[in-house]
């Protein structure tokens, strides 16, 4: 919801209320690793263990427009949902239950109704179920980091005032066309080899407080890697060389030698490597160096 937020400019932040035995420690945790969360998201803990309290006096004074109920016990779970009725009135799938089996859900329901009292509020996450849906499994590190790439693109392209009448870009992943998702997965793929050519490595994002930070000719060795990375790119995809770009025509003025484009372009390059540490903090990874 975080990532999502960050693309829509917005007046306050996204209210969010955390209920769990251990909630403040864990939205902490969530936060170092995770930093933009508390830049879009107002958050609220309670360390409540499950069951000790009506969750309704635990919830803001306004309704809440989406509710996840995650708890370990799926019967606990279960209980919740339908015994809080402050949750029932947010529009269908605004309540969210987590269970393992959906076959479960639909058994303990079987000769009753009560369902159809939530007006279709209420949405079964089924565990075991969704996660052998191709469509997630595709989801893999790749993905992850191009999505990243997109969405920070997006991001600081929306902070320019730049719009998608000038720049059709400026779309959520889903919406991108499918040879510009290509683009960003390539983009994301050669990540680890520019990090192995300065002796560095991508790791999971446990220790924020560990900053990483280019030096000034590793940002030129990668700058001068992503522009030849992009160079095959699109000479791969039959671009060539013009006075502008030409989306339609396939034409750019950058279609050059390192040596040969102008000093705005090399410095595009090298904010992209600059950026890079704060991309991939944002999908929960981090830089380290290893040799």
């Amino acid at each position: 919801m975080a990532r999502r937020r960050r693309l829509i400019p917005a007046p306050y932040p996204l209210p969010v209320t955390v209920i769990d035995a251990d909630a403040a420690r864990t939205v902490e945790a969530v936060c170092r690793r995770f930093e933009f969360v508390t830049e879009v998201c107002a958050l609220t803990t309670h360390d409540a263990p499950p069951g000790d309290l009506p969750l309704g006096e635990l919830l803001p004074s306004e309704p809440p427009q989406r509710v996840f109920v995650c708890h370990g016990d799926q019967d606990l779970a279960l209980k919740t949902a339908l015994t809080s009725l402050r949750l029932w009135n947010c529009g269908p799938g605004s309540l969210v239950v987590r269970v393992e089996e959906a076959g479960t859900f639909r058994r303990a329901f079987e000769d009753v109704h009560l369902l159809e009292g939530l007006s279709g509020a209420l949405r079964v996450f089924a565990v075991n179920e969704e996660a052998g849906d191709p469509r997630l499994i595709g989801e893999d590190l790749v993905e992850t980091l191009a999505r990243a790439i997109h969405d920070s693109y997006v991001a600081e392209n929306t902070a320019r005032r730049h719009v998608r009448a000038t720049n059709p870009s400026l779309v959520p992943w889903e919406s991108l066309p499918s040879h510009l998702r290509a683009a960003n997965r390539r983009q994301a793929e050669d990540i680890g080899r520019k990090l192995t050519s300065i002796g560095c490595a991508l790791a999971p994002r446990v220790e924020p407080e560990l900053h990483f930070a280019f030096k000034d000719y590793e940002i030129e060795q990668l700058a001068m890697m992503e522009h030849e990375r992009w160079l095959r790119d699109l000479v791969a995809d039959e671009w060539t060389r013009g006075p502008v770009r030409d989306d339609e025509n396939r034409r750019h003025p950058d279609l050059d030698s390192w040596d040969n484009i102008s000093d705005a372009a090399k410095e595009k390059d090298r904010d992209t490597v600059r950026n890079l540490p704060r991309i991939l903090a944002t999908a929960g990874f981090q830089i380290v160096r290893v040799g």
